[in-house]
C-alpha cells in the first residue's frame, strides 16, 4: 500500500508529488491503515474514490441508484399533482389533469361528460312522432331559363332552292322573325331527329314563334330570303334533378 505518508516520496511545497499528479491521497487496491477524516483513496481495482469521513470510508463514485443511501427515486424530481412515481414507471394522476393540457390523451365517456342513454330513455323516443322527420324520396327537379333574349338582328342568308336560312342550332322555346317583304314569309323549323315544324311571318311582321324545346333544332328556313331577320330567341329551359337515396 502506498500513501502520502511514504518518506521516500519527492514533495513539492510539504505536498508529496504523487498527491500532485494524482489528486488522491491514496492510490492503491488495498485500503489504507490510519487515514485522517477528509483523505480521498482511489482504487483502481474497484475503479471506486472514497473519502475519509473519520470513521468509514464512503463511496464519490455513483454508478446506479442503489448506491445512494435514504434517497428514493422520486426524490430526483417534482413530479407535480398529475404526476406519479412508483415502481419504477411515471403514471399519470387522472384526477388532477385537465383535458385541454393533453395531446392524444384516451377520452372516454367520462371525460366528455356524455351520459348513455337508458333503454327506457330510448324507447320513449322511438315512440315520440315529434322526435323525428320524414326521410326524403322520389327525385326534385327544377330546371332554368334565360327567357326571351332579344338585341340581335341577323339577316337570312339564301340557300341552294333560294330561300332564306338561319344556322340555329339548339334547344328553344322560341325565336323571334322579322320580315319585310311584302309578302308572308312561310317558315319550316327542322330538328335533328328528321322531323319539323312549321309558322309564318306576315309583311312587315315581327312574331314569336313557338318551337318544340324537347328536340335539338338544326335550322331555320324561309320562303323569303331578302327581307326575314332573326331578332331574338327564347333559349329552352335547362332541366336538373337530385336523387335522394335512405
Amino acid at each position: 500500500m502506498s500513501d502520502h505518508h511514504n518518506s521516500d516520496a519527492e514533495t513539492v511545497d510539504g505536498y508529496d508529488a504523487d498527491d500532485l499528479r494524482t489528486g488522491f491521497d491514496y492510490v492503491d487496491d488495498v485500503e489504507p491503515s490510519n487515514p485522517t477524516e477528509g483523505e480521498e483513496w482511489y482504487d483502481p481495482s474497484a475503479n471506486a474514490a472514497y473519502v475519509y469521513d473519520g470513521a468509514a470510508w464512503l463511496e464519490e463514485t455513483v454508478s446506479d441508484h442503489g448506491k445512494l443511501s435514504g434517497v428514493s427515486p422520486g426524490q430526483h424530481f417534482d413530479a407535480g399533482n398529475a404526476l406519479a412515481f412508483g415502481g419504477g414507471a411515471l403514471s399519470v394522476e387522472e384526477g388532477n389533469i385537465s383535458l385541454s393540457n393533453l395531446s392524444g390523451y384516451p377520452v372516454d365517456a367520462v371525460d366528455l361528460s356524455f351520459d348513455p342513454a337508458t333503454q327506457t330513455e330510448l324507447d320513449n323516443h322511438a315512440g315520440d312522432a315529434n322526435a323525428h322527420h320524414s326521410p326524403p324520396s322520389g327525385v326534385s327537379s327544377t330546371s332554368t331559363s334565360a327567357g326571351r333574349q332579344t338585341g340581335c338582328s341577323l339577316t337570312a342568308i339564301q340557300d341552294a332552292d333560294a330561300n332564306g336560312a338561319f344556322h340555329l342550332r339548339g334547344h328553344f322555346e322560341e325565336i323571334k322573325l322579322f320580315n319585310s317583304n311584302n309578302s308572308t314569309a312561310d317558315v319550316t323549323l327542322h330538328y335533328a331527329d328528321g322531323t319539323a315544324s312549321g309558322g309564318s311571318v306576315g309583311t312587315d311582321e315581327s312574331v314569336w314563334i313557338d318551337l318544340d324545346p324537347s328536340r335539338f333544332l338544326v335550322g331555320v328556313v324561309l320562303t323569303e330570303y331578302a327581307g326575314p331577320e332573326l331578332r331574338g330567341v327564347h333559349p329552352a329551359a335547362q332541366p336538373h334533378s337530385h336523387s335522394f337515396s335512405y
